[in-house]
């Protein structure tokens, strides 16, 4: 299953702030973005969904994260996925530092590749948002990291901890998050 992200590869999109992209300057230097201060679970940010829809007998909600990590910075996001009530819940959770695309790691699909390299490393770690229990993560040196899971496992309330574990990694970033009433192939075949 191939994501929405491929279809919006992260280099074309997000605001732009005193020649920089998401609280990086055109300098390099971080501020953050506008969702600080969310750097404890205490203070993770409660998302809300860009769409939700029914299809074919399958329903879908999605939405999408555009921030910024500075240098020793930790990102938490609330994902309120009871209140779907989906009958089967499949989550997906693409993450994106700014200049990586999705679609350049397949044959003839134009888009950037992140060397590996501290600077483009990101983690994503999903959490039960009740016990704190982790429950999938993913660590990409390439600036492309993949979450998945499913079940009544993922049919909870959700934290999502984003960070760059080097102290060289200052960027910005989009997560896109999709949760599911049923697995199923999506029609982007990249």
């Amino acid at each position: 299953m191939l994501s929405s992200a491929c279809l919006n590869p992260g280099s074309d999109r997000g605001p732009e702030h005193d020649g920089g992209i998401d609280g990086i300057d055109s300098a390099g230097e971080c501020s953050g973005d506008a969702r600080e201060p969310n750097d404890l679970p205490e203070t993770a940010i409660d998302l809300r969904w860009d769409s939700i829809v029914a299809l074919d007998g399958q329903q879908e909600a999605a939405l999408m994260i555009d921030a910024s990590l500075c240098s020793g910075d930790h990102d938490w996001y609330l994902l309120p996925v009871a209140e779907l009530g989906f009958d089967f819940h499949v989550v997906r959770i693409d993450g994106l530092v700014r200049g990586a695309s999705w679609c350049g790691q397949f044959d003839g699909c134009d888009g950037e590749v992140l060397p590996d390299a501290p600077e483009n490393t990101l983690v994503v770690e999903v959490y039960d948002a009740a016990s704190m229990v982790l429950l999938a993560a993913d660590l990409a040196t390439n600036g492309r990291v993949d979450v998945d899971g499913w079940g009544a496992t993922f049919s909870k309330d959700l934290v999502i901890h984003v960070y760059g574990p080097s102290n060289v990694a200052s960027y910005a970033y989009e997560l896109h998050v999709d949760v599911r009433s049923r697995d199923s192939e999506d029609e982007c075949q990249c």
